[in-house]
């Protein structure tokens, strides 16, 4: 069987992904874990929620928890920082 490559470390006690391929693909999972973690480009992501980053970008995708703790930590360093969402 054909195996797929998954850059990310396996979920316990169940992972999604694995889950996912071995009921939906003919791919085996292979989970390579994270080796480290570190924040890039953190300025470049304040800097365009600081630029109506409505008015550029029609969605946000957040992938992970480490995602979504880099967007926190980008939006509490912004000054008078406010959103609303309408559709």
């Amino acid at each position: 069987m054909p195996r797929a490559i998954l850059l990310k470390t396996k979920s316990t006690p169940t992972d999604p992904y694995d889950v996912a391929f071995r009921e939906k693909t003919p791919f085996i999972p292979v989970f390579v874990p994270v080796l480290v973690h570190q924040r890039v480009n953190q300025s470049k992501l304040q800097s365009i929620l600081e630029n109506e980053p409505h008015n550029h970008y029609s969605s946000l995708i957040i992938t992970s928890q480490r995602a979504v703790e880099g967007l926190a930590n980008a939006m509490t360093s912004l000054t008078g920082f406010f959103y609303t969402y309408s559709s």
